[in-house]
């Protein structure tokens, strides 16, 4: 009722993603919308070693809600069981119900001894050393306007399976992840040829990604954005 009002009064938007943008226009809305994402501040330390490992590990690292998708994932894993892979899952909880789901599927499933579930980590030194440790990463969402985790993988040199219903489609593009239209297939497929990838394969993607970011996320470049983007709407 009075949120249309505000944008329509504003004298510009700020918009995270090109798709924001153009949910927004698909509202009616015909104030000014500027894109300018969230920036991230990359560490030098990234995964810049191959290392043989003796399992390999696939990380979900997001908010446990059902729009994540992670009971297909659950669904996908049990498919294609992924050998010398484990899953680990962390998360704040925004549903018991669902959690409780989760936890019903990987017992249903026989996943006991592939699928970890953990506490939520805001340390950065611990959230730092769990995406180092990771070999993949794992975001099979339904609905996402940015997807901070996303970055934060790539921030790593991680690759990412993710969805075209965030807004990273530029993966598939510059060869950093796997990017499907969300469907239980399509997520089982992608997750198969992924699982089944080399040590240098996983690493060249993720340097493709970690590299791409530096371009176009770097926190020092979007705070420049931001100060010529508030230079622009206060006409100084």
């Amino acid at each position: 009722i009075y949120q249309k009002k505000i944008l329509e009064n504003c004298d510009y938007i700020h918009a995270t993603s090109d798709e924001e943008k153009e949910n927004l226009i698909d509202l009616g809305i015909k104030t000014p919308i500027k894109v300018i994402p969230h920036g991230v501040i990359i560490k030098s330390i990234y995964k810049n070693d191959i290392i043989e490992k003796t399992k390999k590990e696939a990380l979900f690292f997001s908010r446990i809600h059902e729009k994540k998708g992670i009971i297909e994932l659950l669904n996908s894993w049990s498919k294609i069981k992924p050998k010398n892979w484990i899953l680990k899952i962390y998360g704040p909880v925004s549903d018991m119900n669902y959690m409780n789901n989760i936890k019903e599927k990987i017992l249903e499933l026989s996943l006991e001894k592939a699928v970890f579930i953990f506490d939520p980590v805001f340390e950065y030194d611990q959230k730092e050393k769990i995406f180092l440790n990771s070999d993949c990463f794992l975001l099979p969402s339904k609905s996402e306007n940015f997807g901070m985790s996303i970055v934060e993988a790539l921030s790593y040199g991680v690759p990412v399976l993710t969805t075209e219903e965030t807004p990273w489609a530029v993966l598939k593009k510059i060869n950093a992840g796997k990017i499907i239209k969300f469907s239980q297939e399509n997520l089982t497929s992608s997750l198969k040829e992924l699982t089944s990838m080399s040590n240098q394969e996983l690493h060249t993607m993720g340097d493709n990604g970690r590299k791409f970011l530096m371009e176009n996320y770097d926190i020092k470049k979007i705070i420049q954005d931001y100060i010529n983007f508030y230079r622009e709407v206060l006409r100084i």
